[in-house]
């Protein structure tokens, strides 16, 4: 939606930015409240279950300092200091997990291209 959005926007001078943050030393990982009874069975070992996990033993020791985040979202809005001539970027991954994250999305999606690249050139008249 965010990038559909910058699109539509973009010929009235409206900027829309895509702010994906990693990990930060933030009370946000331990706002998360296990449910009384437990996770359900059914999710153990699932994804559900390995994300919970990591919450919990990364809560408080998180990498990220969030007033460097900010100011680099502040910078990346304002094109100033580390922000200078990145004023045409839709995305803005901050940390090097997110980084790490959105290296291996894009690792997944072009490998996934190239498999079926035969498939969508084969669908011409």
């Amino acid at each position: 939606m965010s990038e559909s959005l910058s699109k539509e926007l973009q010929p009235f001078g409206i900027r829309v930015i895509l702010v994906e943050p990693g990990l930060f030393r933030t009370q946000f990982l331990s706002s998360f409240v296990q449910p009384a009874a437990g996770l359900n069975k059914d999710y153990i070992g699932t994804p559900i279950d390995a994300a919970l996990q990591s919450f919990k033993s990364k809560d408080g020791a998180q990498e990220g300092d969030p007033l460097k985040a900010a100011q680099r979202i502040l910078d990346v809005v304002t094109g100033t200091g580390m922000g200078v001539g990145k004023d045409n970027l839709l995305r803005l991954p901050l940390g090097p997990d997110c980084y790490q994250r959105f290296q291996t999305k894009c690792d997944s999606l072009r490998e996934n291209l190239e498999q079926m690249k035969e498939i969508a050139h084969s669908t011409s008249y």
